[in-house]
């Protein structure tokens, strides 16, 4: 049971920001599973770009790039709204984690 609570939180975590980041830049399909899809084509391209270019500065590069396209693709939008989402679910995810490890902290 905690195990399936770990992971409905983590799904939650890393795919509502997407869904948010879409419906910002009005993307074409913004909904949950389109959102879910877009996460999981993430982490495959992004694994696989790791796996043949490593974590140099050209993987790394590939992999945003490469990312930025599967995103516009999924999500029906350009590469720069495309793009915009992924920062804007990054800063919504860092600041969810930033307020959730301070209160792990105590700080208030």
């Amino acid at each position: 049971m905690e195990l399936l609570i770990v992971f409905v939180v983590y799904v939650a975590l890393v795919v509502v920001p997407v869904m948010i980041g879409a419906r910002i830049v009005g993307a074409k399909h913004q909904g949950f599973g389109t959102a879910f899809v877009a996460v999981l084509a993430l982490a495959i391209v992004n694994g696989l770009v790791r796996a043949f270019f490593g974590y140099d500065l050209l993987g790394t590069l590939l992999s945003i790039g490469l990312g930025t396209l599967v995103l516009a693709q999924i999500l029906g939008t350009t590469f720069l709204k495309a793009l915009a989402v992924s920062i804007i679910a990054f800063l919504i995810m860092y600041g969810v984690v930033l307020v959730v490890a301070l209160l792990l902290a105590g700080v208030t």
